[in-house]
């Protein structure tokens, strides 16, 4: 096994910031009560949303990874310390969010007449997080799940070829939206690449290379004929902005760098900021929602900056607040 050496990889911040932007322009057309459905802005959307997520996810892994190795052989009090506190620092953003998300499901639904149940809402989004009405949290409740079920895996099982032969098995769980059982199963494949990328590093990074063309060629095909299998868009276009963020000078650009070192935040609260401007644009201003398009790039950029600005100016300055968000 030819291993990571340890030095922090310009590379995944970079690619988170890509990741982050793609996002932010999902919930643009997505986001909210109202869906952009103008061409060429929907048909962008279709792809991205394909690979944004997925992209995050190898990158998590990826990390993961790196923190995983702290620990040293079968020391199960030191394995369960690791899995707590990799839950621990996700779980306060989560629930915080979900309670503010509820109460603004709940106040719309009010001022709109609309049933809105909070109890219900909020068991949602714990148990089927896709059916909350606001449910993009959904990739924090995912991570969460990827953290426990990899920190035990890696850590019980030495032999990586087991390992993989044994990942195989999610491919057979139910099709449920209970625990986003479905989701978890197509984006674990991705989080797993992220993991392995890390534990053979140099010969992830060869291939990389030394295969590029072909890995973008066939991106940009499977886009261009819009194929009917997503899965093949999604692991062909993940790999093309792998290299993008570790080959090319987008690893160089502190700006990139910089928005992916806060792309937590951003994933957390760019919605926010999105719709305010959409229901503005709407509801104020009343535009004809297939209008609002022309709003978009001040949705973009309130979208990663303002969070980003929170992240940096406001968040900073509180350690709790640092941390967990």
């Amino acid at each position: 096994m030819t291993e990571y050496s340890g030095k922090r990889l310009d590379g995944i911040d970079a690619g988170k910031g890509i990741a982050i932007m793609m996002v932010v322009y999902h919930h643009i057309v997505s986001g909210g009560p109202y869906l952009i459905t103008n061409e060429p802005f929907y048909f962008i959307y279709t792809i991205i949303r394909l690979v944004d997520v997925s992209f995050f996810y190898l990158l998590a892994g990826m990390t993961f990874s790196v923190s995983c190795r702290r620990i040293k052989g079968s020391n199960y009090p030191e394995l369960f310390k690791f899995i707590g506190a990799k839950v621990q620092r996700l779980l306060p953003a989560y629930f915080t969010l979900v309670f503010i998300l509820t109460g603004l499901v709940f106040i719309f639904g009010y001022l709109l007449n609309k049933e809105s149940t909070g109890v219900t809402e909020i068991l949602n989004y714990i148990l089927y997080p896709k059916k909350a009405q606001v449910w993009y949290l959904y990739f924090v409740h995912l991570l969460i799940l990827y953290y426990i079920v990899f920190a035990l895996l890696l850590n019980l099982i030495k032999n990586r070829i087991l390992v993989i032969c044994l990942s195989l098995g999610v491919f057979f769980m139910p099709d449920t939206e209970f625990l986003n059982l479905n989701t978890f199963r197509y984006n674990y494949i991705f989080f797993l690449l992220g993991v392995l990328a890390i534990e053979y590093y140099q010969i992830f990074i060869k291939y990389l290379n030394n295969y590029y063309f072909i890995i973008v060629t066939c991106a940009i095909s499977s886009i261009a004929i819009y194929c009917n299998s997503p899965f093949i868009i999604s692991v062909s276009g993940v790999l093309a902005l792998c290299y993008l963020a570790f080959f090319t000078k987008l690893n160089r650009l502190q700006f990139l760098r910089a928005v992916g070192e806060c792309s937590f935040s951003i994933y957390l609260f760019n919605l926010f900021f999105i719709v305010a401007i959409k229901l503005l644009a709407v509801e104020v201003l009343h535009f004809d929602i297939n209008s609002i398009a022309v709003f978009s790039p001040a949705m973009f950029l309130c979208g990663l900056l303002g969070p980003f600005i929170f992240k940096k100016y406001v968040f900073s300055k509180n350690k709790s607040l640092d941390k967990y968000f």
